[in-house]
């Protein structure tokens, strides 16, 4: 039995917190403002008059200095412009006296100012306003920004390399912003990022599109990474129950004990669809292709998904490359196919190769295909893992293995649906202690991530469940994770099968138009009905309404790092999510 709805229908649909530090992020500060970064910027502003008045009083205190002097000294100072340089003559100045001077002017509190000794005797005081837009550090610098990045409708990788162009005066490249986990697309999502102590948050945030905000800025001391976090706080909108208007939920009872079970029992820990992309070419035959060492079929791939997810594709392009990478990938081993299906491709390749460096868009695709000189299969192995790794930062050139690991990893689970419950405490199954049905199933039990080192290494996973991932892998041409390239591929791990869902609520909504919004977000400032959530499950299978209205149920909670609550929302309703099924549920109403 399942439950049709709409699953991500409206990206106000799918809200994700991330949870750090034991709470869900929120931002609920702008960035804060140092004066000293606008005085820079209206400095290198040729259209901006500076005209600052100083108190010159202090220097009577340890020197005299001749009327003129002080006259050209003050309009100096007053009159400051980029590049501009003075100096006078303190003869027969001690040691202390030069220091006093250099003193008075670090209190005029302008960094662009620099003051210096000069002269064969010392008695010069030298002073210059920088040539070129130089910053100060903010004055009560950390070592890392710590902030909340919220965005709506753009994936985390997609809204940092938007970061990053968008800086004007002073820039970064996305390998110096850290952040714990790749947040959704499809959805309105809040996460720590973490920038260098150098950077002004206004240089962050002073030209950012509508769907990205960022604040709450704190310092840090420690450098955040992937899985930092200590995991996600989701509210999501399974829309039209039974994608029709009733009178009750549809099949209220399948879905008010399902959600009873998930809270007692958990679910499995499988990786949801959105870890394999949503491009022409899923990310985990992408990393399969790497991991069989296809290297050249790896690049191929890479610019038409990244190309096509950016700048698109035609419904001819999108249908050829769907078929000529499925024929390549029934191989193991090929990296061309012959004939015209090969040379349609490079037509297409070389289109795709010369639109992308010209607009320098994609950015890290581009990056990726300057430093490729040869044609594509000329390359070796070598200059292109050299290639991703100077234009990729870690994180987006391992997401592809992560992808095919994952896979692999939700391979295994399936074959735990085929063994008796009661069979999961034998020892041929790894270290369990723990079996719940009712009639679900769930077990402490761990299964194997695949990586660079052996799988024999990695405790506690039985050596049953190490066989069976090796099988797998042998199956597809591979006998290990070549260490050689680890730059692109990520150690051997395991995870848990099981995860249990935290602080599960839900709130049901009837509503008239089938699009409405129900859940409001950090982007709204209209007024809308808030939501009363409830732990009563029972009461789902009493929900009526005197008229029939769309029925939709929103449901609040929380999941460890790297799980995923679409396997949550599958479990509710007994179905998985798949973009395409949406559509024709869509399409069908």
């Amino acid at each position: 039995m399942h439950v049709q709805a709409l699953v991500k229908y409206k990206f106000y649909d799918f809200v994700v917190n991330e949870l750090f530090n034991g709470v869900p992020v929120d931002l609920t500060e702008p960035a804060p403002v140092f004066p000293e970064f606008q005085r820079t910027i209206d400095f290198f502003d040729a259209s901006h008059k500076q005209s600052v008045q100083h108190d010159m009083s202090p220097l009577s205190t340890f020197t005299t200095l001749p009327e003129d002097i002080l006259t050209k000294l003050t309009t100096f100072l007053q009159e400051a412009k980029p590049n501009s340089k003075f100096e006078f003559s303190v003869p027969n100045a001690s040691k202390e006296i030069r220091t006093s001077f250099h003193q008075f002017f670090k209190t005029l509190n302008n960094p662009l100012l620099e003051s210096r000794t000069g002269g064969q005797n010392f008695d010069l005081i030298q002073l210059s306003f920088h040539a070129k837009m130089q910053f100060p550090q903010p004055s009560d610098k950390a070592r890392f920004w710590n902030a909340v990045l919220l965005k709506q409708n753009i994936d985390t990788m997609q809204a940092i390399d938007l970061i990053c162009n968008s800086m004007r005066f002073q820039k970064l490249q996305n390998k110096n912003i850290n952040y714990c986990g790749t947040k959704d697309q499809r959805g309105v999502t809040q996460q720590v990022v973490q920038f260098p102590g150098y950077i002004f948050p206004e240089a962050i945030c002073q030209n950012l599109p509508n769907n990205i905000k960022i604040g709450s800025f704190t310092h840090a001391h420690t450098q955040i990474g992937l899985g930092s976090h200590e995991g996600n706080q989701f509210i999501v909108c399974l829309r039209a129950l039974g994608l029709k208007k009733c009178t009750n939920i549809d099949k209220g009872e399948f879905i008010a004990n399902n959600l009873q079970q998930i809270v007692n029992i958990g679910l499995l820990n499988k990786f949801g669809t959105q870890r394999f992309g949503s491009g022409v070419i899923k990310t985990d035959l992408m990393g399969q292709a790497l991991s069989q060492g296809r290297m050249r079929l790896f690049v191929k791939m890479l610019a038409v998904n990244d190309h096509g997810i950016k700048n698109g594709l035609t419904e001819e392009q999108t249908a050829f490359f769907t078929k000529y990478f499925a024929t390549i990938m029934a191989d193991n081993k090929i990296e061309v196919l012959e004939g015209e299906q090969e040379s349609t491709f490079m037509k297409y390749y070389d289109e795709i190769k010369e639109y992308v460096v010209k607009n320098n868009r994609p950015f890290q695709l581009s990056k990726v295909l300057q430093i490729l000189k040869k044609p594509v299969m000329e390359e070796t192995n070598e200059s292109i893992t050299n290639a991703i790794s100077q234009a990729m930062p870690i994180n987006s050139r391992t997401f592809y293995f992560h992808a095919f690991q994952s896979r692999i990893f939700n391979q295994l689970c399936d074959e735990i649906n085929t063994i008796d419950p009661q069979n999961l405490l034998s020892n041929k199954y790894g270290s369990v202690t723990q079996v719940k049905t009712t009639p679900y199933t769930s077990a402490d039990l761990c299964l194997p991530l695949i990586g660079f080192n052996t799988l024999k290494e990695l405790s506690p996973v039985s050596q049953f469940w190490t066989e069976k991932c090796q099988n797998i892998m042998n199956g597809l041409g591979i006998e290990n994770i070549d260490g050689k390239y680890r730059d692109i591929f990520a150690p051997g791990s395991f995870r848990k099968v099981y995860t249990q869902v935290k602080n599960m609520q839900f709130a049901v909504k009837a509503h008239e138009v089938l699009d409405q919004q129900i859940v409001k977000t950090k982007f709204d400032n209209n007024e809308m009905e808030e939501l009363i959530f409830s732990t009563d499950f029972e009461s789902i299978k009493q929900f009526k309404t005197e008229t029939e209205q769309y029925i939709s149920i929103v449901l609040k909670f929380e999941l460890d790092s790297s799980c995923y609550a679409t396997e949550v929302m599958a479990a509710v309703l007994g179905e998985g999510y798949d973009k395409e099924q949406q559509q024709g549920y869509v399409n069908d109403m």
